[in-house]
């Protein structure tokens, strides 16, 4: 005659809701150790997505172009005031050109004004 922790346990089993081995002494989990680990992994690289969302440039970058009669200014972070100016130039001339030829051509167009600072 089978005891009642065991009736459950195989009726969990048998019905499809068995989410978790039910013994005499202690309820294991279902989960195995690798997909912990996969969640842990997981976890961390969304932390460190978060992380590294969050770290502010070194410089700071206000661009205002001129193409074709219109007029876009565009403030940009980076790490280096290079990367900040050239990424501020980019942005003003996404908004200012239609295109790819149209972009080249802006990007190759000296800024009507350039600011950059140091943070």
């Amino acid at each position: 005659r089978p005891s009642q922790i065991q009736f459950i346990r195989r009726f969990l089993f048998h019905t499809g809701l068995f989410v978790c081995c039910v013994t005499q002494a202690r309820i294991e989990p279902s989960m195995k150790k690798t997909t912990w680990i996969a969640a842990a992994a997981l976890i961390a690289l969304i932390a460190l997505v978060v992380y590294s969302s969050f770290q502010v440039g070194g410089y700071r970058c206000e661009v205002c172009m001129q193409f074709r009669g219109a007029y876009d200014c565009r403030t940009v972070d980076g790490a280096s005031e290079m990367e900040a100016l050239r990424a501020a130039i980019t942005n003003a001339c996404a908004l200012l050109a239609s295109g790819v030829t149209d972009s080249l051509a802006c990007e190759r167009t000296p800024p009507a004004t350039t600011h950059c600072t140091a943070f």
